[in-house]
This record gives C-alpha cells, sequence and structure tokens, in this order.
C-alpha cells in the first residue's frame, strides 16, 4: 500500500478559536468589573480567572511559539538563537506579567 499525502488546506486551528478565546476573556474582565473588587475564593473571582485563564494560557504559549519557531531565529547560529531564546522568554514573561498584575489590583 501506498502513502498519500493530504494537501489539503485545513488550518490546524479551527477558525472559531480565534473567535472564542478573546469572548472568553472579556467575558472574564467583565464578571470581575461588574463585581469590583473581586473576593478572592468568591464565585465572581473562580468564574473571572477560569474565564480569563485558558485564553490567557493559551496566549502565552502561541506568543512564545511566535518568535522561536520564526524564520529569523531558525536562520541563526545556535549561540545567536540560545541569545534570541533567552530575550524572547523574557519579553514574553514581561507581557504575562504586566497583564497579572494589572488584574491582581482588582482583587480583594
Amino acid at each position: 500500500m501506498r502513502n498519500q499525502i493530504n494537501l489539503t488546506e485545513n488550518p490546524k486551528t479551527p477558525k472559531i478559536v480565534f473567535l472564542i478565546f478573546p469572548v472568553m476573556f472579556l467575558a472574564g474582565f467583565i464578571i470581575w468589573l461588574l463585581f469590583y473588587p473581586v473576593t478572592n475564593g468568591s464565585f465572581a473571582f473562580w468564574a473571572g480567572a477560569v474565564l480569563m485563564g485558558i485564553p490567557g494560557y493559551a496566549a502565552g504559549e502561541s506568543l512564545g511559539s511566535l518568535g522561536l519557531d520564526s524564520n529569523f531565529a531558525k536562520n541563526r547560529s545556535k549561540a545567536g538563537r540560545i541569545t534570541f531564546g533567552v530575550f524572547w522568554g523574557l519579553f514574553c514573561l514581561s507581557i504575562y506579567g504586566v497583564v497579572l498584575f494589572t488584574l491582581s489590583h482588582m482583587v480583594v
């Protein structure tokens, strides 16, 4: 039996994900805004944390892969890739840190 290559244009990630994740994050953020200041451990806290956490994790993973899988990083020497990876990781952590810092000020 011969293996056949499937060359269809099916994307890995469905387009609905690009709509659902921002809506989930906004829903969680709106819940936190409506119940501001949010009490740690309350229903509003956990609903907002879950609704914002899942897309936040996916965004963090995607942002990391965006830089590390780029052609810019692949065309560098080993030392260049390591240096770029360290700085890209610090850049991604700083963005994630600013978002978490901002959200943590909404919790009492």
